[in-house]
């Protein structure tokens, strides 16, 4: 499991304003790289290539980003309204956080911001003929860019935000949750078969909340200082708040000063937020999928062949049962207890399992039975 740093700075990067400053920010560097560079070329390149021709081009591409940005957020708006009215709510944050819409709304207002930064340099005179030829060089870049990732908007726009669309990325993303906790049960630390001893001082959080991700291995470093053993009482998704503690934590012989201590640490460990997400929590992926199923099969929108697809979706997720590993003990101070989804679908099985069984020995009872009336 990451750190909790790496993991906030895997969500920071997936959010659209970073790709846009970053785009501003090669802007910036462009010009001032130009700006150092005016008097290393010939003057000849200075007569040829002039500003008002650059600054023509600039001037183009800036007012046509302007309108394609516009444009492209306003059809990202209602993709997410449709999908949000037509299938559930919960499932959005899926196309909020598709790295090719991501890629191609900050490639469109980059290439804006590039454009008025080139303009204003230009007019302030500031360039010599190196200086423009870097920056044509640059521009010709950006389009390119800009191009590339316009056709790829135009391929996603045939299935943005439908519920055809929707429907994979659910699956896909609660796949993904399911084969790595299935991979590693109890995410390295021991099974928590026993509650924890009346001793025990309980964490609680510090304002209810969805728990998000938890910081294992910072769990082991404090407990392996201090000789402690932690029994943790949530997984990802669980919903913790005052009367149900994050974890207990006992450590004989310990100072209350340095207990406390412990106690602040342990709690800065799990990262509590308002919404679940589909990141290691597969049961919130199983959530949307039946939500999506309860709403077609609504009278409002009446739409039994979108349930069936749900089924035959929650069909392959729950085969994926199979493929469980045996858990690894990576933390040996920690007690973890089985996540509640999986609990169901061992309940789930395991029926089946025993059908199976039951009509296997009815098959081979009616074969010994048959051949006995034919040897008659």
């Amino acid at each position: 499991m990451q750190s909790k740093w790496a993991w906030r700075l895997s969500h920071f990067f997936q959010q659209l304003w970073v790709r846009v400053t970053l785009y501003a920010i090669v802007a910036c560097l462009t010009a001032f790289a130009a700006f150092l560079l005016r008097t290393y070329v010939p003057e000849w390149i200075d007569q040829e290539l002039g500003a008002d021709a650059l600054e023509s081009v600039l001037t183009i591409l800036a007012s046509s980003m302007l309108a394609v940005s516009t444009f492209s957020l306003g059809i990202m708006a209602a993709a997410i309204a449709s999908a949000a009215s037509s299938a559930t709510p919960r499932a959005i944050q899926l196309l909020l956080e598709d790295k090719t819409s991501q890629k191609v709304i900050a490639t469109f207002l980059g290439a804006f911001i590039f454009s008025l930064v080139g303009i204003v340099t230009l007019n302030m005179g500031i360039y010599g003929g190196a200086g423009r030829l870097l920056l044509f060089f640059v521009t010709l870049v950006v389009i390119a860019l800009m191009f590339w990732n316009f056709i790829r908007w135009v391929d996603l726009l045939r299935e943005f935000g439908r519920i055809s669309d929707l429907l994979p990325r659910v699956e896909k993303a609660t796949a993904e949750a399911l084969k790595e906790r299935l991979e590693s049960p109890y995410l390295g630390c021991k099974p928590l078969a026993a509650p924890p001893p009346e001793n025990a001082t309980p964490i609680h959080a510090v304002r209810p909340g969805y728990v998000l991700h938890m910081d294992l291995t910072a769990v082991q470093e404090a407990a392996e200082e201090t000789g402690a053993t932690v029994w943790i009482e949530v997984n990802p998704g669980s919903f913790a708040h005052r009367t149900k503690p994050l974890c207990y934590v006992a450590c004989p012989n310990i100072e209350q000063e340095r207990l406390k201590e412990l106690t602040e640490t342990l709690r800065g460990v799990f990262s509590v937020g308002d919404n679940r997400t589909f990141e290691q929590d597969p049961r919130f992926g199983l959530i949307v999928l039946s939500e999506i199923a309860s709403r077609a099969l609504s009278p409002a929108i009446n739409d039994p062949g979108t349930a069936i697809d749900v089924l035959t979706r929650g069909a392959r997720l729950l085969a994926l049962w199979e493929t469980r590993s045996e858990a690894e003990v990576n933390f040996p101070n920690i007690y973890l207890p089985p996540p509640r989804h999986l609990r169901h679908v061992r309940g789930f099985l395991s029926p089946h399992r025993a059908r199976r069984r039951r009509l296997g020995r009815s098959a081979d009872l009616a074969a010994e039975n048959t051949a006995r009336s034919g040897a008659r």
